[in-house]
């Protein structure tokens, strides 16, 4: 059982090191794939940004006789951009979090708030609502603010054809904006620039946005409302479960049997895999039975008249030995005790 035991340890070790590895080549493939496609859309923007400014030049420099740009396939799209640009890769999960993550922006901004734009631009200072906020890219999009003509594919022209824009808002950063409020007792809005979240913690209900803790200004206690959320309207059907039915507790685990049968563990994780830790009870029987009977046929020896009188021959030294130490020992008690009375 001991051997069992060691090739399992052995077989375990080997695996946790096997799940390391492959994880951390994911997130090496993963921060790999990230900036190759972030260098891939900065060069694309930078790109297009020295055409235009080409085609500016060019344009200059032509006066009355500048070409006539907006035409061929893509007339009617001049100066907008491709719906390619907009798309933003994720940054990989398992990069360490913002040690401020319990501060700031992220997660104390919501839809339905009102924002104002920090960032230095043409859109400096300009105040609207938050439509929509992107966790994983970091952005927020403010209703009517940052607008841009977005070229559409030809599959998305279903309802008319000759349309090839479509006017969106672009999303912000969302360090570059800063929340306006308006507290009680004063008749304008406020920006704030620091928000932190805090205690009390409220359920908003499953279907709600809004996140459960409080926020506050910075450094104070004056409590910064949620926008309200606009309640949806709910119809029952005849198939619906009840929630009564789905809270009910169903299944009480107990400590004396496994909350399913052993043969289902066993088709989950197959019984003959080197790293388990489970064996059936027969087997560890089993195990255990090998293990005495091979101390048994280790321990037992055989026994002759030559074997016996090297063994009477061993207690016999053994003794002499210990008689030894004692005259010794009895010897310089004396000795101490005749320096002692000597002096």
């Amino acid at each position: 059982m001991q051997k069992v035991l060691r090739i399992n340890a052995q077989a375990q070790k080997q695996a946790v090191k096997k799940v390391r590895t492959a994880v951390l080549r994911k997130q090496k493939d993963a921060d790999k794939q990230y900036w190759a496609y972030q260098h891939a859309h900065q060069a694309g923007l930078n790109q297009r940004s020295r055409s235009e400014r080409k085609a500016r030049r060019e344009d200059w420099m032509a006066g009355p006789l500048a070409p006539d740009r907006d035409a061929g396939l893509d007339r009617g799209s001049l100066g907008s951009i491709s719906a390619r640009e907009l798309s933003v890769w994720s940054r990989p999960s398992h990069v360490k979090k913002d040690k401020s993550a319990l501060s700031g922006n992220r997660g104390n901004i919501v839809a339905g708030d009102r924002v104002c734009v920090v960032r230095k631009g043409p859109h400096l200072g300009q105040i609207g609502e938050v439509v929509e906020v992107r966790k994983k890219e970091g952005t927020v999009t403010i209703s009517g603010v940052n607008m841009a003509d977005i070229k559409l594919p030809p599959s998305a022209n279903t309802e008319l054809r000759e349309r090839k824009i479509s006017t969106i808002e672009l999303p912000f950063p969302i360090e570059d904006v800063r929340l306006v409020f308006k507290p009680e007792g004063l008749d304008r809005d406020i920006i704030v620039r620091y928000l932190e979240r805090g205690y009390p913690i409220y359920d908003h209900g499953p279907a709600s946005t809004i996140p459960e803790h409080t926020r506050y200004i910075g450094g104070t206690r004056i409590e910064i409302p949620w926008p309200a959320e606009a309640v949806p309207e709910r119809t029952r059907h005849m198939c619906d479960t009840p929630r009564l039915h789905v809270n009910e507790d169903t299944y009480i685990p107990e400590v004396l049997n496994a909350p399913f049968p052993q043969s289902i563990a066993e088709e989950l994780g197959s019984k003959y895999r080197r790293d388990r830790q489970r064996h059936a009870d027969n087997y560890v029987a089993n195990k255990i039975v090998e293990d005495a009977r091979s101390e048994w046929y280790e321990s037992r020896r055989l026994i002759t008249p030559v074997r016996q009188h090297l063994e009477h021959l061993a207690q016999r030294r053994r003794e002499l030995e210990a008689k030894e130490l004692d005259s010794q020992r009895i010897l310089n008690e004396i000795q101490l005790e005749i320096s002692q009375a000597a002096s």
